[in-house]
């Protein structure tokens, strides 16, 4: 086996000999073609587009990165931006207190390995005044919906959720669900690999300390 072939057009030539010096070979022609790389995709949980804050309140932000080739992203792959304030921070999570007083436009920006780039928006404002007690926001960054993958095949489960008011919400506040399996598992990141054949509908649900719920769906096909 081989991994170093250039890319390009290749003729391969296998010979052999017997003992007596009698030789044959033969040849096939391949193509080595540039690997396929893909984007990552970045996904805001938080702050939520639209939302109003009072001025010095605590914002959030929340988001994930995932990519085909390198999976969950996190630390310095993950930049966030204001469109006010300039750059805010790195990483999954972080909070600002010190938000101007105007509208943002607040861009996750994710980076793989390969320097592909993905990003995400949402718009918020900073003002006097916030809005009344919003519910939480969830968001399911794996699987993604509409995949299909192989009975036994392990799946990565990975999501968020927060609340304009409570913020971050984590740990077992944050509740799996099949609708054939029914509970599956908590918290941000897990894997599973025994679900049962056939189509799936996975819910992430949360619910705020006021009461509020709020949930995210994906559907996945286990064939047999």
């Amino acid at each position: 086996t081989s991994n170093t072939l250039s890319e390009g057009t290749h003729v391969i030539t296998l010979e052999v000999s017997d003992e007596e010096g009698l030789t044959d070979t033969d040849t096939i022609t391949l193509v080595v073609n540039p690997a396929q790389t893909s984007a990552p995709v970045a996904t805001i949980v938080s702050p939520v587009n639209g939302y109003a804050f009072a001025t010095g309140a605590v914002v959030t932000f929340i988001g994930t990165g995932l990519d085909a080739q390198d999976g969950v992203l996190t630390g310095a792959s993950l930049r966030w931006h204001s469109s006010e304030d300039g750059d805010l921070g790195t990483g999954t999570y972080l909070t600002k207190t010190n938000l101007s007083e105007n509208e943002h436009v607040i861009t996750l920006t994710v980076t793989d390995s390969d320097d592909e780039v993905g990003t995400a928006t949402v718009t918020i404002s900073v003002g006097e005044t916030g809005a009344e007690n919003q519910p939480p926001v969830v968001a399911i960054a794996s699987p993604v919906s509409g995949s299909s993958v192989a009975s036994g095949t392990l799946l990565f489960f990975a999501g968020g959720a927060v609340d304009p008011e409570d913020g971050a919400i984590t740990g077992a506040g944050l509740v799996w669900t099949s609708d054939v399996d029914g509970p599956i598992g908590t918290g941000a990141y897990f894997t599973k690999n025994n679900l049962t054949p056939g189509p799936h509908t996975i819910t992430l649900s949360v619910e705020d300390s006021q009461g509020e719920e709020g949930s995210d769906s994906v559907t996945i096909e286990i064939t047999e």
